[in-house]
């Protein structure tokens, strides 16, 4: 019996429309399935990418709703720390109509790309691969080659394909709304505000969306007594910044989901399955953006995919797969386990150690000429190992927080 497909992708995010675009480009037959009515809808991020990622991409996006040039840093006790270039540094998009464009791409280069069904099971055999797909109340069951799972940090296909393997203390729980009629945000700049008492083991932003509207969200620790939105409320009521900004505003759309903080899967392909971006835990710790590395591994594995489909003689590919594995880990593994360290040093700091590492960099400004200077959204290693032996002096005078950094970061 001929199989259904070469490849199944599941959920139609950017990672997932990406896999699919670039398998069914070169004439692979590809089933695209995404498991709600509307692509990119609920949205779950910021929608932030770098003009460097953009670029690198060679991706024009589609609604783009504002353009960043800098960030503004908050401490716990009020201390603004400002970064900002010149040039525009990142786009905020529109996720609905971002995503919906990928996955156009998709089904315009041959993927049938289907809507409202959800992978139920996935059973890996050595002549096929068997996905069944339920939608209003019926299950069919489609065969492939491969089973890409890029369908989200909770992946069922990872799950049920024995590669996932994190523990519920590698996540953080996600919380965000989003504004119309918001005064007095500051066009241009992301801003990023620290403190326990509004997310805990994270960090909360608000992000311009445009000239009166804004994203405002936030990340806590499982286990932190209470859920993110819970937070979030008190962030929206309280907080002496956000709150003043968001009186009279109107919550347009609102989102909780988990994001990976435990870095990447041990293992991302497996017989007859890959996974990729927040599936495959693809995302920076530090902050849970994952869109660069997202749609860059899924590039990586829609290549490997069309080398493999054209060299297989019809079994499930196994062996074929590694290429993907050894590619992306090549490009990103380093970067993705320093922000790992970067999160756990992050996490032990108290709100005055916090603080103390702000009034640092807001003391001198050679080090914020450094930031500026140096930082890469997407590559946060680069600046981080000029900027730590620079303020190692200065935590010095904190033993317990030179302690911690040292244990993090090897600072002799």
């Amino acid at each position: 019996m001929p199989l259904d497909y070469d490849v199944i992708v599941v959920g139609a995010g950017p990672a997932g429309s990406t896999v699919a675009y670039e398998v069914a480009r070169h004439g692979f037959e590809v089933l695209l399935a995404e498991e709600h009515p509307q692509i990119g809808v609920p949205s779950h991020c910021t929608g932030k990418l770098s003009s460097s990622a953009s670029k690198e991409l060679g991706i024009e996006p589609p609604g783009v709703l504002a353009e960043l040039r800098g960030a503004i840093f908050h401490s716990p006790s009020g201390t603004q720390l400002v970064v900002e270039r010149a040039e525009r540094q990142a786009y905020v998009l529109d996720r609905g109509s971002f995503d919906s464009w990928l996955a156009s791409r998709a089904a315009d280069s041959g993927a049938t790309l289907t809507t409202s069904i959800r992978v139920t099971k996935v059973h890996i055999h050595k002549s096929e691969v068997r996905v069944h797909l339920t939608t209003q109340g019926r299950t069919v069951e489609k065969t492939c080659k491969v089973v890409v799972g890029a369908d989200g940090f909770v992946s069922s296909v990872a799950r049920q394909t024995g590669l996932y393997d994190k523990a519920s203390t590698e996540m953080r729980l996600s919380a965000q709304k989003e504004f119309i009629r918001v005064h007095s945000m500051n066009p241009g700049f992301a801003e990023v505000f620290f403190g326990r008492r509004f997310s805990p083991g994270f960090l909360a932003w608000a992000v311009p969306a445009g000239a009166t509207r804004a994203r405002v969200g936030l990340c806590v620790k499982p286990g932190s007594g209470k859920g993110p939105m819970s937070y979030l409320d008190l962030l929206i009521a309280s907080h002496p910044v956000v709150g003043p900004r968001l009186r009279g505003s109107i919550v347009t759309e609102e989102s909780v989901h988990a994001i990976p903080t435990g870095g990447a899967l041990g293992q991302t392909v497996g017989d007859g399955v890959l996974v990729v971006g927040d599936a495959a835990g693809q995302v920076k710790s530090t902050t849970g953006g994952g869109l660069y590395y997202g749609i860059l591994c899924a590039r990586m594995a829609g290549e490997c995919l069309r080398e493999a489909l054209e060299e297989s003689e019809g079994t499930v590919l196994s062996r074929e797969l590694e290429g993907y594995e050894r590619s992306w880990r090549g490009r990103l593994m380093e970067e993705i386990s320093f922000s790992c360290k970067a999160r756990a040093f992050m996490d032990s700091l108290s709100d005055e150690e916090v603080d103390y590492l702000f009034h640092v960099l807001k003391n001198d400004e050679s080090l914020i000429t450094l930031i500026e200077g140096s930082a890469d959204i997407d590559y946060q290693s680069r600046v981080a190992k000029r900027l730590i032996p620079r303020v190692a002096v200065a935590l010095a005078k904190k033993p317990t927080l030179l302690s911690k950094a040292s244990r993090h970061f090897l600072i002799p």
